[in-house]
C-alpha cells in the first residue's frame, strides 16, 4: 500500500515492505524494510548488484507491486531510472520545453540550462549528446516537475569526473530549496558529499551503518593548476603536501564532505577523493 500524506515528518516512510519473485519457487529479495526519509535530506541507498536496491526505489514509485508493508510519501515524487532514454531527435532546449509544458509547469529554461551547464542555442540533437550530456539532459526533464522527492537510480555511473562534479552541486542546490532525495549508488566519494545518510542493503534488509569516512588525512587527485589548488589550500588554511601533485596529501580540519563541497562551490576540478593507503605511505606521501 502507498499512502500520500500531506502532514508531518517524514517525506517517505516505509514500513514493513516485502517482495518476493517467482511462482513455484519463491526468492524472497526485500525481507521487511524500514526507512525513512526527512525534508531536504538525501539518504544514498548502498548495497551489492542484485541486493534489490531498484526494485525498492520502483516500489515506492508505485511502478512496482510489494507483497506486504506501508510506503506514506507526502509530496510529489519524481524518478530517474540508471536508463532514462531521451527525445533523440530534441535538443536539450526542445526535451526541456516538452516536459515542463506536459506537466503544465512555468519553468525558466535559460536558468535550468545554465543550471545543468547546458548550450542555450545548440542545434545539436540528444542523439549526437555523450552520455553525461544525456544524463544531465535527463535530470533537466525530471527536475520541470518541480516534485518535492527525486529518487535517482546510479547517477553517477560511467560518467567523467566534470559531469559527476556537476551532478552533485544540481543535488546540493536542490537540498538548499528543499528538496529530498533517495539515490542508489555505488560511489562513496559523492555519496559522502551529498548523503545525509547512507544505509546498506543486504541480505533483504536496511543496515544503518555509516559509510563516512572518520580519517583526518585524505588524498585527493586535482585536475586543476598546481598554483589554484595551492593558493585555495592556503587561503582556506589546510595543511597541505604538494610533493606528488596531482596527488596532494590533505591534513582536514572537520568532515571532509565540507572541503569537497568548497571545492566544486569553487570550480576547482579533482577526479578522486581517497583516505591515505599502506601503498601510498610506502611512496612517502
Amino acid at each position: 500500500m502507498i499512502l500520500n500524506d500531506s502532514t508531518g515528518s517524514p517525506v517517505i516512510n516505509i514500513n514493513n515492505i516485502k517482495k518476493s519473485f517467482g511462482i513455484f519457487k519463491k526468492k524472497e529479495i526485500l525481507k521487511g524494510i524500514n526507512l525513512e526519509v526527512e525534508e531536504g535530506k538525501c539518504v544514498v541507498l548502498m548495497g551489492e548488484n542484485g541486493a534489490g536496491k531498484t526494485t525498492l526505489l520502483k516500489i515506492i514509485c508505485g511502478l512496482s507491486s510489494h507483497d506486504c508493508g506501508k510506503i506514506y510519501t507526502k509530496g510529489k515524487i519524481s524518478y530517474l531510472p540508471e536508463v532514462f532514454s531521451i527525445y533523440p531527435y530534441l535538443t536539450a532546449r526542445e526535451s526541456l520545453d516538452l516536459f515542463s509544458n506536459f506537466w503544465n509547469v512555468m519553468y525558466d529554461t535559460d536558468l535550468l540550462l545554465d543550471m545543468l551547464k547546458l548550450p542555450k542555442d545548440s542545434k545539436t540533437l540528444s542523439k549526437d549528446y555523450s552520455k553525461g550530456t544525456k544524463r544531465k539532459t535527463s535530470m533537466g526533464m525530471v527536475m520541470t516537475t518541480e516534485s518535492d522527492i527525486f529518487i535517482m537510480d546510479e547517477p553517477f555511473e560511467g560518467l567523467d569526473p566534470k559531469i559527476c562534479n556537476d551532478i552533485v552541486q544540481i543535488i546540493l542546490n536542490l537540498k538548499k530549496k528543499s528538496k529530498s532525495f533517495l539515490i542508489a549508488t555505488h560511489d562513496l566519494v559523492y555519496s559522502d558529499i551529498i548523503a545525509d545518510e547512507i544505509v546498506t542493503l543486504h541480505n533483504g534488509v536496511i543496515q544503518k551503518d555509516s559509510l563516512k569516512l572518520d580519517r583526518m588525512e585524505i588524498i585527493i587527485k586535482f585536475v586543476a593548476s598546481k598554483e589554484m589548488v595551492s593558493s585555495f589550500l592556503k587561503k582556506e588554511g589546510f595543511e597541505f603536501d604538494l610533493s606528488f601533485f596531482p596527488e596532494v596529501k590533505v591534513q582536514l580540519k572537520e568532515d571532509r564532505s565540507i572541503l569537497i563541497k568548497e571545492l566544486i562551490e569553487n570550480h576547482i576540478d579533482f577526479e578522486e577523493v581517497r583516505n591515505v593507503h599502506l601503498k601510498d605511505k610506502m611512496r612517502g606521501i
